[in-house]
C-alpha cells in the first residue's frame, strides 16, 4: 500500500470518527426547545444564543423536516 494511499484511509477514518462523536441535536444545551426557530413569529427578533449556535439551521427546519 502506498503512503499516499495510507493516509487518506487514515483520514477518512479520523472524519469517520468526528461524526460518531459529534453531539446529537438534544444534547446541546438551548434555552428554549429545538425547533423554537421553526415556530416563532418571523417579526421576532433571534435570540443572540440562538445566532451563535451550531444547530441553528436544523432548529429553523425543524418543522420542515418533519
Amino acid at each position: 500500500m502506498t503512503k499516499k494511499k495510507e493516509a487518506v484511509e487514515t483520514e477518512m477514518e479520523l472524519q469517520s470518527e468526528k461524526v460518531v462523536q459529534e453531539p446529537s441535536i438534544e444534547a446541546v444545551s438551548c434555552k428554549h426547545h429545538f425547533g423554537y426557530l421553526s415556530e416563532r413569529s418571523k417579526s421576532e427578533a433571534l435570540p443572540e444564543e440562538c445566532i451563535v449556535c451550531p444547530k441553528i439551521v436544523q432548529c429553523m427546519l425543524k418543522s420542515v423536516s418533519e
